[in-house]
């Protein structure tokens, strides 16, 4: 990372860690059965990795929930392929300002959004992501392998072997399973 956007995302935890102590959420554990909207945020670098996701969210959608799918693309532009997938609302680095804080329409409904479920599928390596996630007043934050700094109710440890694909099973799993019996 180049000395300059070192300095900027530093800025941008430090604004963070400030805007995460005034956050109000209230904290409710969800499964697949109980969550009426949920939210799933991701990056995507290559078509291939939308492709990896996409049948992830077509599971979703047939449960009768209310899907927002939100991913980073980490480049200046969204290239012509990544913009007519409908069911996607992407942003990128055009869409940060000076802290790489991501602003813009989609990213101001998706923060607002009180999701009973938001599933973190990012790797934890761009900070536009991790603002995002942990800025979100969901109820239950679901991601993967404890990753720095990102805000999660639940951690699905995953050994960097494998595939997203067995990191999305393990989420439909613990997701269908979790609070089951709990009479709600």
């Amino acid at each position: 990372m180049n000395p300059l956007k070192k300095i900027k995302t530093s800025i941008g935890n430090f604004i963070l860690a400030k805007k995460q102590k005034r956050l109000k959420r209230t904290k409710k554990v969800h499964n697949l059965t109980t969550a009426k909207d949920i939210g799933v945020l991701f990056e995507v670098t290559h078509m291939e990795d939308y492709h990896k996701i996409d049948p992830f969210l077509s599971f979703l959608s047939e449960k009768d929930i209310n899907l927002f799918a939100l991913a980073y693309y980490p480049r200046k532009e969204i290239p012509e392929n990544l913009h007519g997938i409908s069911t996607l609302n992407i942003f990128c680095n055009g869409d940060l300002n000076w802290y790489r804080r991501p602003k813009g329409l989609v990213i101001d409904k998706f923060m607002r959004k009180n999701f009973d479920i938001l599933i973190d599928l990012s790797n934890g390596n761009y900070f536009p992501v991790k603002y995002i996630n942990n800025l979100s007043k969901a109820g239950f934050k679901v991601g993967k392998n404890g990753k720095s700094g990102f805000e999660h109710d639940l951690f699905i440890q995953i050994n960097e072997n494998h595939e997203e694909n067995f990191y999305i099973e393990q989420l439909k799993y613990y997701l269908s399973n979790i609070n089951k019996n709990n009479g709600v």
